[in-house]
C-alpha cells in the first residue's frame, strides 16, 4: 500500500448537514456521504483523474461511491464521510468484509462494461476470481479509499489512501 496523501483544505462552500431541522437522521447521513464525495471527486478531477461514475448500485448488493480512470488505471473509491472526530477513524469502517464486497462490486461493474463478453476463462483481474478482461482502455485496476473530516465552517480534512484492496 502506497503512503497515504494528506490534503487540508477550506471547508467551503460546503452544505451544512448537520443543522437539516426538516430532514430526518438518514437525509442527514446522505448529505454528508455526498458531501464527502464531492469533496473526493474534486480531488480526484484536480490531478487529472476522470470520473467515470458515481453511487453505482447493483441492486442489493452494494454501492460504488466512486468509479474513476487514470491513465491505464481504472479505481473504485470508497468514501467514508464524518462530521466530527468523536466516530473514530473513518477508514476504520473498511473492514476485510468491506473490502470483499468492493471487490465484488468491482468485478460486476467491470462485467456491466463488457455486456455479452464471453470470459476469456481464467482472467484474474487483480479481484481474487474469474472475471472477463478489462475494457480494452483499461490495463490495471485497484480499489482506494478516501477518509473526510468535515467540520462545518471550520477545515474538512482529506487522507486519500491508494491500493487498500
Amino acid at each position: 500500500m502506497k503512503t497515504p496523501n494528506h490534503i487540508t483544505a477550506t471547508a467551503e462552500p460546503l452544505p451544512d448537514c448537520t443543522h437539516l431541522p426538516a430532514h430526518g437522521p438518514a437525509q442527514k447521513r446522505q448529505c454528508v456521504a455526498r458531501t464527502g464525495e464531492d469533496i473526493v471527486a474534486h480531488y480526484l478531477t484536480g490531478r487529472g483523474v476522470r470520473i467515470l461514475a458515481r453511487n453505482w448500485r447493483s441492486g442489493r448488493q452494494g454501492e460504488l461511491d466512486i468509479i474513476a480512470q487514470d491513465g491505464r488505471t481504472l479505481i473504485a473509491v470508497e468514501v467514508k464521510t464524518r462530521t466530527g472526530d468523536s466516530g473514530g477513524d473513518p477508514l476504520e469502517a473498511i473492514t476485510e468484509n468491506k473490502l470483499y464486497q468492493l471487490r465484488k462490486l468491482f468485478r460486476l461493474w467491470l462485467r456491466a462494461q463488457s455486456p455479452g463478453q464471453q470470459s476469456q476463462g481464467d482472467h484474474d483481474a487483480g479481484l481474487g476470481c474469474v472475471d472477463p478482461p478489462l475494457p480494452p482502455r483499461a490495463a490495471d485496476i485497484r480499489i482506494d479509499a478516501a477518509a473526510v473530516l468535515v467540520m462545518p465552517g471550520e477545515r474538512l480534512h482529506l487522507r486519500y489512501l491508494e491500493g487498500v484492496g
